[in-house]
């Protein structure tokens, strides 16, 4: 026993004295959670948080004249009846469509984070020659006062907002727009409502309803940071099983190995230490890829001990691997096996089981082959557990993950050479 905690510490300190394991079993999925994690947020999720906009409004008249003018026309009026006078003066603070604009729609707090928004004068043009910015908003002379004729009195034209669009911006510079006609189709609704004698307050509707998001099945939708901090790790986690083979084959040719046999030192417990060296350089490499995901982009895990478990389990399936890959560079004396692996198979096996790309994005028959696989099964696991699903829903991949530690196990007890071959 004593013996075997030695080995597994050597093992340890050869790792921690070789800067570019340490960089590609550490550093590396640090900075593609990173980057990865970023670029796609805007594509994986339902979200544009990851786009930002710069908006200016460019006002030519003036609402609050444009009010006055109209609650004064509306009091001077001898065809409106005076409770209707009141209504209308009453009904003008809730239709006042570029506060709204400014107040709610771009300059609310919802947006405050992806819209820059500014109000200005001037040059519309000026404005535009700034190339970080998205569109300009152009409101015309006595658009307020023309609006609630319009929409209130059923008189004259509906006015025109005008928005100059920067074609170099151009996706934030489409999501304004948007903006901008999901107020407009408010206001139509409104007029619905209004013509059929229904209560046209929407501000005060909205504010009773909480829009929360999940999926069709009821789970916790995932953000790119979340996916892609789970797919490095179940990606770069295979390479800790090429990493244990190369060693176990250098000690082997520099007579390592030969001087531990010679100290009647136990194959089985040379093999031990490899099986235990793999699984806890594992864990300790997903433990450390999950606390930098956290502190850095808030990645949170639902359920600390199903978290564990799966890291567990994952870990003792890569010293399985580790184990077995070691016995092959023994027993052919080359490091064809361990490179082969870590330079094609991890490659494969991470496409397959889904770190490069989500496998529902592939037809049915291949994503149960991806979740049949070892780092598959354990990003399923994962996903799951982030999703918030019980024991039950991940207990599938629980099995798969433990069935393969025991089988490579296995499988390298009966491949491991007993006896120093010649």
């Amino acid at each position: 026993m004593k013996m075997f905690i030695h080995l597994a510490k050597k093992n340890m300190l050869v790792l921690l004295r070789n800067k570019n394991l340490l960089f590609t079993l550490f550093l590396m999925p640090m900075v593609l959670i990173a980057i990865l994690g970023t670029a796609l947020g805007s594509l994986m999720n339902s979200e544009t948080s990851a786009i930002k906009a710069k908006v200016y409004l460019y006002d030519e008249g003036s609402e609050t004249k444009d009010v006055e003018r109209f609650i004064k026309e509306v009091n001077q009026s001898a065809s409106i009846p005076t409770p209707v006078k009141k209504q209308l003066a009453d009904a003008v603070g809730q239709m006042l469509p570029i506060s709204i604009l400014k107040e709610e729609v771009l300059g609310g707090e919802e947006n405050h984070k992806n819209i820059k928004f500014h109000a200005i004068s001037g040059e519309v043009g000026k404005s535009l020659q700034k190339k970080d910015t998205s569109a300009v908003i152009q409101v015309p002379e006595h658009f307020t006062y023309d609006f609630l004729r319009y929409y209130l009195l059923k008189e004259g034209q509906p006015p025109t907002l005008t928005i100059i669009e920067n074609e170099n911006e151009q996706i934030s510079a489409g999501i304004v727009d948007n903006m901008v006609d999901d107020l407009r189709n408010e206001y139509a609704f409104r007029a619905i409502l209004q013509k059929n004698g229904l209560p046209v307050d929407l501000a005060a509707v909205n504010k009773e309803i909480n829009v929360e998001k999940k999926m069709v099945s009821g789970a916790q939708p995932i953000n790119a940071s979340i996916y892609y901090t789970f797919a490095m790790s179940s990606m770069f986690v295979l390479y800790v099983a090429s990493t244990m083979a190369s060693f176990a084959l250098r000690e082997k040719e520099i007579f390592i190995y030969k001087r531990i046999q010679l100290a009647s030192v136990s194959p089985w417990s040379y093999l031990g230490s490899v099986l235990f060296s793999g699984s806890a350089i594992a864990f300790v490499q997903l433990l450390l890829l999950y606390l930098f995901a956290h502190f850095c982009f808030g990645v949170d895990i639902p359920s600390i001990p199903i978290f564990l478990l799966i890291t567990l389990l994952l870990s003792f399936a890569i010293g399985g691997l580790s184990s077995l890959l070691a016995a092959f560079s023994f027993k052919d004396r080359t490091e064809s096996i361990a490179d082969a692996f870590g330079g094609i198979v991890v490659s494969v096996l991470a496409f397959i089981g889904g770190s490069f790309v989500p496998l529902d994005v592939f037809p049915d028959w291949f994503q149960k082959i991806g979740e049949l696989s070892l780092n598959g099964a354990a990003l399923k696991a994962f996903m799951k557990m982030a999703q918030e699903y019980d024991v039950g829903a991940i207990y599938p991949y629980l099995t798969t993950m433990l069935a393969y530690g025991i089988i490579l196990l296995v499988a390298a007890v009966l491949i491991f050479p007993r006896k120093e071959a010649d």
